[in-house]
C-alpha cells in the first residue's frame, strides 16, 4: 500500500497541475515520481511503466497493442512518459502488469482516481480519446449513469440554482401547481421545439402538469424589465459555475456580438416591437430581433448577455450595454463584430470601453475602396478611419482576400500580426452555431404578438443552452460523452429527472 505521506505528495502534485489548467494526461504524469527511475534488470524504468499503465486507463485504450500504437504516433506523449530512447512492446507492458506488486497496482489506481477527481473539481478537460460511432448504443446507459448520481455537481446546480428566479405559480396556499411544475412543462415544450399549446397538452398527458390555459397565463405575467433582470441573474449563475470549475479563469477571452431574427408574419400595427429583418428571405421583411454576446474562445460557447432590439436604428447603445454587463462577468480581450456594426459609433463604443475590436470592412465605403487597391498579399493601412487600422490579407484556405478593420495598433510592416488578427476573426462563426443550436433545440414556438412572452421564451432557451453547453463539457471531461454535445433527447431526460427530484 502507498503510505500516507506519498499519497499526499502525489495528490498535491496532481492538484497543482490540474489547477493550472494542464489538459494533457502524459504532461500531468511527467513530473510525478511513481517508481525507480533506473532498473538494472529491465530495459524500461518502473516509473515509466507505471505511468504507461495509468495513461492507458485514463485514455480509455482497450489493449496494450493500442497503447503502443498510440505512443508510436504521439512522440510527445511517449517522451512525457519517459520512453525517450526505446518504446516497450505490448508483451513488455503485459508482463510488467502481470508481475506488478500490490504497491504498484495500488499506486496506479490511486493516481488514476486522483486525476479524474481533480479534473472534475477544476473542470479541466482531459485529452481523452474520442469514442467511435460503434459505441452510440451506449447512450442509454450514459443517461442512467448520469441520473443515478455520477453527475452530483450538475445535479446540485440544476436543482438549487437553475431557473430558480422564475416564479410562475400562484402564491395562494391552495395552488395546485408549483413553480417546478410550470418549469418542467415549459422545459419539455422548449426542448421538443413545440408550440406552447401542443407542448403543454403532451406534457400534461405524461406528467399531469398545468393546462394550456394556465401556461399561457403565466407566460404573460412578467414585464420586460423583470424578464431582463431574471435573465441576467440566471446567466450570472451559469458563469459562476463555469468559474468555480475552471472553465472561465482570469485569462482574457474573445467575445462575439451578433443579432438573430425570429421571423414575424403579420401586421406591424399589432406588433410594435417587430423590426426590420436582416435577411428578408423567409417570406417576411419583419422580425423580432435579439442581440447576443457570447464567449467564443478557450473551447467555450457560453452566452454572456442577450438584449432585444426594440426599434429600428443604430445599435451602439445595445453594444455598450452588452459589453458593460459582460465585463462584470469575465475578462474580455477582443470583441468580434460583423458588418452590421460597421459604423463609427459602434466602433467608438467598443474603443471607449478600452477593448480591442475586429470586424470585416464594409464594401463600398471609402476605406474599403482604398484598401481594395492592394496588389500585395498583405497590406496594412494605419489610421484608415478615425485612427483605426485597415488590413487586407489572403486566406490560405481558399485564396480569397480578407478585409478587416481593428483598433489594435499595428505597424505598416507588421505582417505576421496582421495575418493573425485577420485569421482570429474566424472565431466569430461560433456565435452563428450558438444561434442555430438555440433556435433549433432550445426555443419554444409561439404565434403570440406579446413581445414579453417571446422574450421570456428566448431568455428561457438561452439559459438552457448555456446549461446544455456546461453539461456537454462536463461529460466530455469525464470521458462519458459519445458526441461533442450531449444529444438533445438525452439532455431532456437528464434535466427533467433533475428538476423532478427534490431539492
Amino acid at each position: 500500500m502507498v503510505d500516507i505521506a506519498e499519497r499526499r505528495r502525489i495528490g498535491m502534485q496532481i492538484r497543482k497541475q490540474l489547477a493550472s489548467g494542464v489538459t494533457n494526461i502524459s504532461l500531468i504524469l511527467k513530473d510525478l515520481e511513481l517508481g525507480p527511475l533506473v532498473s538494472p534488470r529491465r530495459t524500461y524504468s518502473v516509473d515509466s511503466m507505471i505511468k504507461a499503465a495509468i495513461f492507458m486507463q485514463l485514455k480509455g485504450l482497450k489493449s496494450y497493442r493500442k497503447l503502443v500504437m498510440h505512443l508510436k504516433c504521439e512522440v510527445d506523449d511517449r517522451r512525457n512518459l519517459g520512453f525517450d530512447d526505446a518504446l516497450p512492446t505490448h508483451q513488455d507492458l503485459s508482463n510488467f502488469m502481470r508481475k506488478a506488486t500490490e504497491d504498484y497496482k495500488d499506486k496506479i489506481a490511486f493516481v488514476s482516481e486522483k486525476i479524474r477527481h481533480y479534473s472534475l473539481e477544476y473542470f479541466v478537460p482531459l485529452d481523452i480519446a474520442q469514442k467511435n460511432s460503434t459505441q452510440a448504443p451506449k447512450v442509454a446507459k450514459l443517461g442512467q449513469d448520469i441520473i443515478s448520481g455520477k453527475m452530483g455537481e450538475i445535479n446540485r446546480f440544476a436543482k438549487k440554482e437553475l431557473l430558480k428566479r422564475f416564479k410562475f405559480a400562484s402564491r395562494h396556499h391552495n395552488a395546485k401547481y408549483s413553480d417546478k411544475d410550470f418549469i418542467n412543462s415549459l422545459f419539455f415544450t422548449t426542448t421538443t421545439h413545440r408550440f406552447i399549446q401542443s407542448g403543454s397538452v403532451l406534457f400534461r398527458m405524461k406528467e399531469n402538469g398545468p393546462s394550456e390555459r394556465s401556461m399561457q397565463r403565466i407566460l404573460s405575467k412578467y414585464s420586460y424589465t423583470e424578464l431582463r433582470e431574471i435573465l441576467m441573474e440566471e446567466i450570472k449563475e451559469t458563469v459562476s459555475m463555469a468559474k468555480r470549475r475552471g472553465i472561465i479563469t482570469g485569462e482574457k477571452v474573445a467575445v462575439a456580438i451578433d443579432a438573430t431574427d425570429i421571423p414575424f408574419y403579420g401586421n406591424l400595427e399589432n406588433a410594435p416591437y417587430a423590426v426590420n429583418a436582416d435577411h428578408q428571405n423567409k417570406g417576411t421583411p419583419y422580425a423580432f430581433k435579439f442581440v447576443e454576446l457570447a464567449a467564443v474562445t478557450h473551447g467555450m460557447r457560453l452566452v454572456l448577455c442577450v438584449i432585444p432590439k426594440l426599434t429600428n436604428g443604430e445599435m451602439h447603445d445595445i453594444v455598450i450595454d452588452l459589453l458593460r454587463f459582460a465585463k462584470s462577468l469575465v475578462n474580455i480581450g477582443t470583441v468580434l463584430l460583423d458588418r452590421g456594426y460597421y459604423s463609427k459609433q459602434d466602433m467608438h463604443a467598443v474603443d471607449d470601453e478600452g477593448l480591442t475590436f475586429i470586424m470585416p470592412m464594409k464594401s463600398g465605403t471609402n476605406a474599403f475602396k482604398r484598401i481594395d487597391r492592394a496588389a500585395s498579399d498583405t497590406l496594412i493601412i494605419p489610421d484608415i478611419l478615425d485612427n483605426f487600422t485597415g488590413i487586407v490579407t489572403i486566406d490560405g484556405e481558399n485564396g480569397k482576400k480578407i478585409y478587416t478593420i481593428t483598433n489594435k495598433k499595428i505597424k505598416a510592416t507588421d505582417y505576421n500580426l496582421a495575418k493573425y488578427v485577420a485569421n482570429f476573426y474566424k472565431k466569430r462563426w461560433q456565435i452563428e452555431s450558438d444561434f442555430a443550436g438555440l433556435k433549433q433545440f432550445m426555443l419554444a414556438r409561439t404565434k403570440s404578438l406579446n413581445y414579453n412572452k417571446r422574450y421570456l421564451l428566448f431568455a428561457f432557451g438561452t439559459i438552457l443552452f448555456n446549461f446544455w453547453i456546461l453539461l456537454s463539457i462536463t461529460l466530455e471531461f469525464m470521458g462519458l460523452s459519445p458526441k461533442k454535445n450531449v444529444p438533445k433527447y438525452l439532455f431532456t431526460e437528464i434535466l427533467l429527472e433533475f428538476l423532478k427530484s427534490p431539492a
